[in-house]
């Protein structure tokens, strides 16, 4: 008789946050990588991924120029960054990595979840949210 051991995949993951980005590669996991935000760049290497984020306002405007955009842009409501939903969809993700603690400076899980919708059910989403130094 033999005996079959089924072995899961790894898990695809999408790293929104740059942060997380490198966290994922210095923990020896930057394989596990799918795609990324149009911030992550470090390393170096991952630059090399698909990238499924884009700001709505240029980043390369005078300081001025971006502070307003990005305070017209938050006073209409609308989400700071645009998500290519159908290149998340493309991606299939088993993992999305973003946060909630700033919604100007990264994709939130709100905007993750406006732009994908409910995405895959089985899709897990994990959201950094610092609370303390400590």
């Amino acid at each position: 008789m033999t005996t079959v051991i089924a072995v899961a995949r790894p898990p695809r993951v999408l790293s929104l946050l740059s942060a997380a980005t490198e966290i994922v590669c210095r923990l020896g996991c930057a394989h596990l990588l799918v795609g990324r935000s149009h911030g992550c760049d470090d390393p170096p290497f991952v630059t090399a991924l698909p990238v499924v984020t884009a700001p709505r306002v240029d980043p390369n405007a005078a300081s001025h120029e971006l502070d307003q955009a990005v305070r017209a842009q938050a006073v209409s409501g609308g989400p700071i960054y645009h998500i290519r939903s159908e290149l998340v969809c493309e991606l299939r993700p088993d993992v999305i990595i973003t946060q909630d603690q700033c919604r100007i400076c990264a994709v939130t899980a709100a905007d993750v979840a406006a732009a994908c919708g409910d995405g895959s059910p089985t899709t897990a989403m994990i959201t950094i949210k610092p609370t303390t130094l400590d």
